[in-house]
């Protein structure tokens, strides 16, 4: 099916209504597939039955689209994590130069716990998210917590 979305969306003929369902629809496939990049834990839980063992994420998620094209992905993330904290990097492409232009950074803090997702739904030159990347990391972000998650 993600194959079916994706030609759906690069299709210049699809109508506007139809590339918003079907990005939102890979988008909540790219969220679900997201938590591969959990690490799992094993600790019990209490069932109405009694204790068992459950699997648990060991880190938090965060959220850091960048600005706009980010915020496709946002709505689905929110829905798998909604108590993930939200952080909003704006970067444009100077228009002489291609050269990404960061003017906007609101970005709760990073706790050494969080698993980043970066969303990006479009890459091109991968220009915009080296520098959200150097953002976060400026803000306190280890490299290895950050994931870029991306549609094209």
């Amino acid at each position: 099916m993600k194959d079916i979305l994706l030609t759906t969306l690069r299709d210049a003929k699809t109508p506007i209504e139809l590339f918003r369902k079907s990005a939102d629809q890979l988008a909540s496939a790219l969220a679900v597939e997201s938590g591969q990049f959990f690490t799992k834990i094993k600790k019990p839980v209490q069932t109405p039955m009694g204790e068992t063992s459950g699997i648990y994420a060991q880190e938090k998620p965060y959220l850091a689209p960048i600005l706009r094209s980010g915020l496709a992905l946002l709505s689905s993330f929110l829905r798998s994590y909604p108590e993930a904290p939200v952080g909003h990097i704006g970067i444009r492409r100077d228009e002489k130069t291609a050269l990404p232009c960061p003017y906007y950074s609101h970005l709760p803090s990073i706790a050494s716990n969080h698993l980043i997702f970066l969303l990006e739904p479009m890459i091109a030159t991968g220009q915009t998210a080296c520098a959200a990347v150097d953002i976060l990391q400026r803000a306190g972000a280890q490299l290895s917590q950050i994931v870029l998650i991306s549609l094209l």
